[in-house]
């Protein structure tokens, strides 16, 4: 139906919200959890980067591998009766909004309190340059005047930004469950963008974020 809207995770890849905006269905940022994804009314998909997806909300309100599978299954099967396949179909999307890599690197630290102080210190000492761009954008999302905070609360995270030949993102906060670090980090780029492009500004953004938090 027309008026269903797409949500996916304040960390999860931008491409989702691009798609979005391309074919002019509405789509919701929110916090990490399908607690806050699913809650997003006239949901039709929602998406986590821990690859998690709400493919039916209507049935199951919830992320759910199953209902995922059946999904992309019959489109497999779509596309091969076209005579195309799911990899072509992904480069088609590619072109429409340029190509996105993500990632993710998770840091143990020895207690919770020592994560939460490695991030208070990169509040106060941002990088300068990332994936050897500047300036570098930087949002904290403790801050009650960010958007998302004024909507759903403070979070303990924070997250740096540089646009050039590529939009590249860091964004870190302290696991709320184990004593650990993570970082997501994601690249992507407009469709004239060689991938290789968008590939080596990867590169450069895991080393960064490695030495942010002070790992090989």
């Amino acid at each position: 139906a027309n008026n269903l809207a797409i949500s996916s995770s304040v960390v999860s890849a931008p491409q989702l919200a691009r798609l979005a905006a391309h074919h002019g269905v509405p789509h919701e940022t929110t916090p990490t959890g399908f607690k806050w994804i699913c809650r997003v009314p006239n949901l039709g998909f929602g998406y986590e980067e821990a690859l998690g997806y709400a493919v039916a909300p209507h049935v199951v309100n919830d992320k759910d591998g199953l209902s995922a599978a059946v999904v992309i299954a019959d489109l497999a099967a779509e596309l091969k009766a076209e005579g195309s396949n799911l990899v072509e179909y992904l480069q088609e999307l590619t072109g429409l909004v340029g190509a996105t890599i993500t990632d993710q690197i998770s840091v143990q630290v020895p207690s919770p309190s020592v994560g939460s102080l490695l991030v208070d210190d990169l509040r106060a000492n941002p990088p300068l340059k990332l994936a050897q761009q500047s300036p570098v954008i930087a949002v904290d999302y403790a801050n009650a005047q960010v958007e998302l905070a004024q909507r759903y609360g403070p979070m303990n995270m924070v997250e740096f930004s540089t646009e050039g030949l590529v939009t590249a993102r860091l964004m870190i906060r302290p696991s709320g469950t184990e004593p650990k670090v993570k970082c997501y980090v994601s690249v992507s780029a407009t469709p004239d963008t060689p991938f290789e492009t968008v590939q080596a500004a990867m590169v450069d953004l895991r080393e960064d974020a490695a030495n942010l938090v002070n790992v090989e």
